[in-house]
């Protein structure tokens, strides 16, 4: 028979089994009926946070206390990788840093960064940085699976899309190796593009160019850099040979598309991966409603594979970026509808999935998808195509053979048809008002800001404040008038100081008179003046583009007619250049004529003064030297002043001209 305490030790342990028990099962029902549904309700779930990692959750839990020193020293390990050039181990040890740490924002940032910027630069081989890049955009674009509704991510990847790919210093062999992404591997291999005898085959070479124009303009005739001290061609196939040697170096490059060893059906048949985070490039995903779905409604990860391969061809990265940041806009706050340039309050409802991003103001965030649509009109004059008349491949093919293979209709010329220029710049014309509407900084009339401005100057004059000045009144006690001025104050207040963070007012102007066939003609005779200076050193023929009526004579006139176009400091400064390239051009064709002919009036001028200070005719032949011949002072065409002012600013003609010594 047990005793007292045996009996009482029993009594314990029944009391704390069903302690346990009811205890266990109250934490259940309250986990379930109170914490699921609160951490619902702020979206702290990992299904809410963003994609499950199922492997990456497991290990997570197993490491329990010690996971923060294991990622100091993966990360610690990466740093010396990277010092050791030991590439592939330093991607292993970078992923699974990210793994440890999936829902901390900056080592996904960093780690992308570092792979985008620091190790793509260490490859000597375009295609290689062109992997690298492509690796820390798709390692980033992991990281805003996981981490949904981050603006800062999903700004980077547009950026890393733009700065690596369309402006890196070898931006030409970049955006090329960017079009092969978008084209399947069985199209562009270089096999298909020869024939019997290994030869190229010619005809069916100038065929993938008539598909792939904008490729082939690239690879034919690149653009010309931006800096004067350099004015050197870039990246350049200067025969077909070339070209199928470019194709064979860059089979492999990561692309949209099924490789051959991965799936030979797929490939044979031109299927996308399966698996969009290893597509390149990336995409955001596909949703319901997209902010300006006509610039972006057609750029998510499962529109693009299936766009005309003329539309796939006409794509850079710069429509990525775009769209990326078109996708940012959708996790921060929506434009205030009183005051210009700032946020609505983030409500109760959206603040799991709205967020004021980091790195910069709001508004300044806000301009990322319209100063895209910038980029790609820019890009597009900066790689020749202002309209429909297209480019003929005159280095590859003779001029009979592109007859007569691409068409005489067409006049043996790519790219025909399309006014891309113009579009472009409309587009962005449209861009730019659509994103002054939202933000309160573009006035549907001038009587309307001219109103406003009324207001805001009477209540200005009234308190002796400046426009920039804070009032030294609160608007609790005022009438129903002083409060209308002082609301008009305020406005016009942070009117200005946002168009002129955002360089709103450059942008609008300057879309809307690119988007004129004047403006885009004299760009276009500018463009063929250069390429011929530059890259084909036919001297005559480019000063004759210059001196076309529709050049030099039509960019006067416009500047004439636009006050606010001549005005803006950016087209001033392209104007001085302008003016720079043609004079150094014009007085290299001129110079030996003119010095004659100031040589001759100096002598001239002489005839009139007796001996011993008269001309001394016998050495009039020594002053067809260089070296004693006066130097020549041309004005150029845009040393003129419009209502006592000049076309060029003096700060900007010296800045422009220290920029060429």
């Amino acid at each position: 028979m047990a005793t007292s305490l045996q009996r009482q030790a029993l009594q314990r342990k029944i009391f704390y089994l069903g302690a346990v028990v009811v205890l266990l099962t109250g934490s259940l029902l309250w986990r379930k009926g109170v914490v699921e549904a609160k951490a619902a309700q702020l979206a702290v779930r990992e299904e809410d946070v963003g994609d499950v990692e199922i492997v990456g959750q497991a290990v997570r839990l197993s490491m329990t206390g010690l996971r923060g020193m294991a990622t100091c020293v993966l990360w610690m390990g990466a740093i010396e990788k990277q010092k050791k050039n030991q590439w592939n181990e330093l991607e292993l040890l970078v992923r699974a840093v990210t793994k440890l740490q999936p829902h901390f924002i900056t080592p996904w940032l960093f780690q992308s960064w570092n792979l985008a910027y620091n190790v793509s630069v260490e490859s000597d081989q375009p295609k290689e940085k062109y992997f690298y890049v492509s690796r820390g955009i798709q390692l980033l674009a992991e990281g805003e699976r996981i981490n949904r509704n981050d603006p800062n991510l999903r700004r980077e990847m547009g950026f890393y899309h733009q700065h690596k790919i369309c402006r890196s210093d070898e931006n030409n062999v970049m955006r090329s190796l960017f079009d092969l992404s978008l084209i399947p591997p069985k199209d562009r291999d270089p096999n298909n593009f020869r024939n019997e005898k290994g030869e190229v085959d010619r005809k069916k070479l100038a065929e993938f160019c008539e598909q792939h124009p904008h490729l082939a303009r690239r690879l034919h005739s690149p653009p010309l850099p931006y800096d004067p001290k350099r004015e050197y061609p870039k990246f350049v196939c200067s025969s077909p040979e070339e070209v199928l040697q470019f194709l064979e170096d860059s089979r492999n490059i990561p692309s949209l598309y099924t490789e051959k060893l991965e799936d030979e059906a797929a490939y044979n048949a031109g299927e996308v991966k399966k698996n969009p985070r290893e597509r390149f490039p990336v995409l955001p995903p596909r949703r319901e409603q997209i902010l300006d779905p006509e610039d972006w409604g057609g750029w998510t990860e499962d529109a693009l594979p299936n766009k005309s391969v003329g539309e796939r061809d006409a794509t850079d990265a710069y429509y990525v970026a775009g769209a990326w940041y078109n996708y940012a806009q959708e996790c921060v706050p929506d434009p205030s509808d009183k005051v210009p340039g700032q946020p609505k309050p983030i409500s109760d409802a959206e603040r799991t999935r709205k967020r004021i991003p980091r790195s910069m103001s709001i508004v300044i965030f806000r301009t990322a998808p319209a100063r895209a649509t910038t980029f790609i009109a820019e890009r597009l004059q900066e790689e020749g195509w202002y309209d429909g008349e297209g480019f003929r491949l005159a280095k590859w093919f003779s001029e009979d053979e592109l007859l007569r293979w691409l068409g005489a209709e067409k006049d043996g010329k790519i790219g025909r048809g399309t006014a891309w220029s113009g579009d472009a710049w409309r587009k962005a014309t449209e861009a730019w008002k659509r994103f002054g509407r939202r933000n309160l900084l573009w006035f549907e009339s001038t009587a309307d800001e001219q109103n406003m401005n009324n207001l805001a100057t009477q209540f200005a004059e009234e308190y002796r404040i400046g426009s920039g000045e804070s009032p030294p009144v609160t608007p609790d006690r005022m009438s129903p008038e002083q409060r209308e001025r002082y609301d008009a104050f305020m406005f016009m207040r942070e009117y200005n100081t946002y168009r002129g963070l955002t360089n709103f007012h450059h942008f609008r102007v300057c879309s809307d008179i690119e988007a004129k066939e004047k403006t885009i003609q004299a760009r276009k005779m500018f463009y063929e003046a250069e390429q011929l200076r530059v890259a084909q050193a036919f001297h005559r023929q480019a000063l004759a583009r210059y001196e076309d009526p529709r050049a030099l004579n039509a960019w006067r006139e416009l500047l004439i007619e636009n006050e606010e176009f001549r005005k803006d400091d950016t087209v001033q400064d392209q104007t001085a250049e302008i003016q720079a390239k043609y004079l150094d051009l014009y007085l290299s064709q001129r110079r030996e004529k003119i010095q004659q002919e100031l040589a001759l009036d100096l002598y001239l001028g002489q005839c009139g003064m007796p001996s011993p200070l008269g001309a001394d005719w016998l050495t009039l032949t020594l002053h067809e030297r260089a070296a004693l011949q006066p130097a020549p002072e041309v004005s150029g065409p845009f040393d003129i002043s419009v209502k006592g002012v000049p076309l060029i600013s003096e700060g900007i003609r010296k800045a422009a001209a220290e920029r060429r010594k």
